[in-house]
Parts: C-alpha cells; structure tokens; sequence
C-alpha cells in the first residue's frame, strides 16, 4: 500500500508543469514562514529539490536574510546523511541520485539543529512521513531517538 501511494504521488508531482510547481513550492514555502517564523531558528537544516520536491529557494533567502547557518544533506557510503553548512559562493555537485549537494563546507550534527526541512512525498494515517523509500533520514535520525535536545523535523 505504502509504495502505491509513493507511486500515485509521485506520478503527479512529476506531471506538473513549470508554472504550476513553483506556484505551489511558493505557496507551501509561505505557509511554512507564516506557521513558524525564520528567526526564530539559529540553525536550520534545508534541501535541494530533487523530483519535484518542494523548491525552498524562499526559504533559503529568508534564512540568509536572518544570516541563520544552513545545512544541506550529503549521502555518506553508510546509508546516512551528513549536515553540511556550505560557505558563501560554495559550489554544490550532483551525487549518485542526481540530487545537489555542497562540495565544502562545516558538518553539523542534528542534534545542533533548530528545525529540519525534510523533502516528503506525502504522510501516512497516523502523519509519519513518506519518503523515496531509500532510508536514509530514518537511519540519520534514529540517532536523534536518545538525545535530549532533538530539532523540529518538518516534512514538506
């Protein structure tokens, strides 16, 4: 059930068209800043779309504009992300799954975190986050399980 629905999602995001999915990446993107202000975060962990993914670039700028630290995930050989905080002007790559990721910069634990964008296709009944199915922000933030200090894990 869980893969139909990933499938059924995924045929329609990928069916947008240019105008349609920035309309809604804005949109969502406004609705996220109205819900929780971007001050209020010292560090915060975003993405780079891939597939249609909601486009942040709102959010980054409004995240610049606080000079709030940023992170972007790198897919490590382990099957985990590792939180990069990328220079100014840093050139990202794209990895194995042709998605964006920073060439440089500081690694930044999860725990270090104020809030976590997270790209999801979509929530099941009980709101857990549906992703590729590839595991890797489950294994990332499993380590999150024992901390007393976990960041908000937003999934857009």
């Amino acid at each position: 059930v869980k893969k139909q629905f990933r499938q059924s999602i995924l045929k329609k995001r990928i069916s947008l068209n240019k105008t349609s999915y920035k309309k809604r990446s804005k949109k969502i993107q406004k609705n996220f800043l109205a819900a929780f202000p971007i001050q209020t975060f010292k560090t915060i962990g975003l993405y780079m779309p891939f597939n249609n993914e909601v486009d942040l670039e709102l959010l980054i700028k409004e995240n610049q504009n606080y000079k709030n630290t940023i992170t972007f995930p790198v897919t490590k050989p382990n099957g985990c992300l590792e939180f990069i905080a990328p220079p100014d002007g840093c050139d990202f790559r794209l990895n194995q799954f042709g998605i964006l990721e920073p060439t440089s910069g500081k690694a930044v634990a999860p725990a270090q975190h104020d809030a976590m964008i997270i790209p999801a296709i979509g929530a099941d009944k009980n709101g857990c986050r549906i992703g590729f199915g590839g595991g890797y922000y489950d294994r990332t933030f499993h380590i999150l399980k024992d901390s007393i200090y976990k960041p908000i894990l937003i999934g857009l």
